[in-house]
């Protein structure tokens, strides 16, 4: 008997267990009053801790409607600000009257996951065509294969290697960091010839193995480097990198209302680029500098 009611109890947890899970999904769906749309679909999308209040303080900057925005130059705005904010107007153009409401998660890989589990239906960025399964849609191409470029940065007194090189060949002598996660950039090192390559988990110890002169140089993108570079490093002047790969929104194959996102992000998307609205946004928050234009991508 007592094993009997030891596998009912069981039993019942499990089952509780697997209402909750399909409750927490519902819950994410709901409906928000509202002046111009009286049934208006919320839905909770994943974004960076790191990027979320920046978001905050650009919608209050720009006069809080997404929708509106048609400047992205901010200190406030990035590449995943401009992600997060194209994105709703890419579904609203596709014909989906429905409100982003972002949450903050602590790494990509997280973010990732959620909209795979079906936890959400969107990821707030667009991201490696490498990070797609089966449980996802793929949009179409936002950021073509080398066109994510990276500057390389190292010691300032390192000049008589680093600071000096102009080619793959000059970078192929030296020795390279990377995150840990940072697969993308793993690869390109490896296909730029790059033999020493030492991956990390924290960015803070990856610019603190440069510092030290533990390592040469790592490639980062340069308006995110350029606001905080550490003391004593700098930017290796005239040459890029460009990264191997496509980027992508991703979308919820599990999620009910996975297709409708997708179908309606795949309409919106085909406008926006039409319009130039990615590479003019990615332009204006920095992404995309002018600053870059007249150096030389060393790779691919």
């Amino acid at each position: 008997m007592k094993r009997r009611s030891a596998l009912s109890i069981f039993c019942m947890v499990i089952a509780l267990s697997l209402v909750s899970a399909q409750l927490s999904v519902a819950a994410q769906i709901s409906i928000e009053e509202g002046k111009d749309s009286p049934q208006l679909l919320t839905f909770s999308v994943p974004v960076m801790k790191a990027n979320y209040p920046l978001y905050q303080s650009f919608l209050a900057e720009k006069g809080a409607n997404p929708l509106g925005i048609t400047n992205f130059s901010s200190l406030y705005s990035n590449r995943i600000v401009v992600d997060m904010v194209l994105l709703q107007q890419a579904l609203a153009l596709g014909g989906l009257d429905v409100k982003l409401q972002y949450y903050a998660v602590p790494n990509p890989a997280r973010a990732i996951e959620d909209v795979k589990m079906g936890l959400s239906p969107v990821l707030g960025f667009e991201t490696w065509k490498s990070d797609f399964d089966d449980r996802v849609f793929q949009s179409d191409e936002i950021i073509g294969d080398g066109e994510f470029l990276k500057v390389v940065v190292g010691r300032l007194n390192n000049s008589k290697y680093l600071m000096q090189a102009k080619s793959k060949t000059d970078l192929q002598k030296l020795s390279a960091v990377t995150g840990h996660r940072w697969r993308i950039d793993q690869k390109t090192l490896h296909e730029m010839g790059i033999v020493e390559i030492f991956s990390v988990s924290q960015y803070s110890l990856q610019l603190k193995m440069l510092q030290e002169g533990r390592v040469d140089f790592g490639m980062y993108e340069y308006t995110n480097i350029r606001k905080s570079m550490p003391e004593g490093l700098g930017i290796v002047p005239g040459i890029t990198v460009g990264l191997r790969g496509t980027r992508h929104f991703m979308v919820s194959r599990l999620h009910p209302r996975g297709k409708d996102i997708f179908e309606a992000l795949q309409r919106g998307i085909a406008i926006l680029k039409s319009r130039g609205a990615f590479r003019s946004a990615y332009r204006e928050c920095g992404f995309i500098s002018p600053e870059l234009d007249s150096w030389k991508r060393v790779f691919p």
